[in-house]
């Protein structure tokens, strides 16, 4: 089910079988600009990833998420937006979640048969203009 236009709670949740979301870490920084081209960007962001691995097909390895990290990992390198992968953090739901309230922090988000990790990474991108039609 896709909610439109809706606000989705991305907190740890047994309801779903896994979930993932990117968020901003800085501020975006220009890093180059032409008078008469588009600028180009680069920001440093986060991709937090949540699952149930007892619902996972397949997974057979306890809370390590071993295969799903370099399956993350090789898919963010073919991308060309992706500059460069600083970390992965799978310490606790709190380090996992910095920068979020978590309501509960001794509730064990990361116990089995729930495990979680966050990649920080750092993006380039720019905008393209975008010319609206008019009927």
């Amino acid at each position: 089910m896709e909610a439109q236009n809706e606000w989705y709670d991305c907190r740890p949740n047994d309801a779903v079988i896994s979930q993932a979301f990117f968020t901003p870490l800085s501020e975006e920084r220009v890093t180059s600009f032409e008078k008469f081209a588009d600028p180009t960007f680069e920001q440093d962001i986060a991709l937090i990833v949540w699952v149930n691995v007892d619902q996972l097909p397949g997974h057979i390895s306890g809370p390590s998420l071993g295969y799903q990290k370099a399956e993350v990992i090789s898919i963010l390198k073919t991308s060309d937006s992706v500059m460069d992968i600083a970390e992965i953090i799978d310490i606790s739901a709190v380090e996992i979640y910095k920068g979020f309230t978590i309501a509960d922090e001794n509730t064990h988000y990361t116990m089995l048969p729930f495990a979680g990790f966050r990649v920080n990474l750092t993006v380039k991108f720019d905008y393209i203009n975008c010319v609206v039609a008019s009927s």
